[in-house]
């Protein structure tokens, strides 16, 4: 039962500083308008992502911190998943038409229809 409380309470603080330091990336991001500069990247979408990628590295490998490539896949992901939202948005509200040119490609073109913004 001991060794239960152990790891229970080792798995609580590994948690709580996961959660800590995603709260410090983000308030950097933050202060260098990351979020300003990346329209597509969603604030509380990353805080998941770095969180859920931290908890992960910490089960493989007893580190929760990510590397320069974990990190930008990361970020890379979210940006793509934006982009295909925010297109796909612009289609069904028919600001955006999209269509198989000869060679096979998607192609897209605006309609012409006014945005509100």
């Amino acid at each position: 039962m001991q060794h239960l409380n152990y790891l229970i309470k080792n798995s609580m603080n590994i948690l709580t500083e996961i959660i800590e330091v995603s709260d410090e990336i983000i308030d950097t991001l933050k202060e260098e308008k990351f979020f300003e500069e990346t329209p597509f990247i969603n604030e509380l979408a990353l805080k998941r992502e770095l969180q859920k990628h931290m908890q992960y590295n910490w089960e493989q490998t007893n580190s929760m911190h990510l590397n320069d490539g974990q990190f930008l896949e990361i970020i890379n992901d979210l940006i793509a998943e934006g982009v295909s939202k925010g297109l796909s948005d612009l289609i069904e509200s028919g600001h955006i038409q999209s269509a198989v040119n000869p060679d096979g490609e998607l192609c897209y073109s605006l309609t012409g229809k006014l945005l509100d913004i």
